[in-house]
């Protein structure tokens, strides 16, 4: 299901960061800062806001979503400009852990909302 995808998908993307970091590889800051650019971006924006727009806990787990992707996004910068001790401080620091547990927590949310609410059908 898509909400498994995102919640495994959310934790590997500090495993993702952290290899970068140590390997000193380049990432697409840019995209990896951007909330629309992962699968489950691309469902939250579409088919969710589609059938499921009407949801509360929706607008919560987009927020959530596109909070990690910005402090994701501001480490692959760091690690994009070689700063590298600086960039695995982040993905210890307070405001990534913070954000991805957000994150988390607002896909289960929405996986509750989801179950007690039918979808409506677009058109």
């Amino acid at each position: 299901m898509i909400l498994d995808d995102a919640i495994a998908a959310s934790v590997q993307l500090r495993v993702k960061l952290r290899k970068a970091a140590v390997a000193r590889a380049r990432l697409d800051a840019e995209s990896i800062a951007r909330d629309d650019c992962c699968p489950f971006g691309h469902w939250l924006r579409g088919e969710a806001q589609a059938k499921y727009g009407r949801l509360p806990a929706l607008s919560e787990c987009r927020e959530a979503h596109a909070a990690l992707h910005r402090e994701a996004g501001a480490i692959a910068r760091l690690i994009r400009d070689r700063r590298f001790e600086e960039a695995e401080a982040a993905l210890d620091g307070e405001a990534f852990a913070e954000a991805s547990n957000h994150a988390i927590a607002a896909i289960h949310g929405l996986r509750q909302a989801l179950a007690a609410a039918p979808a409506r059908k677009a058109g």
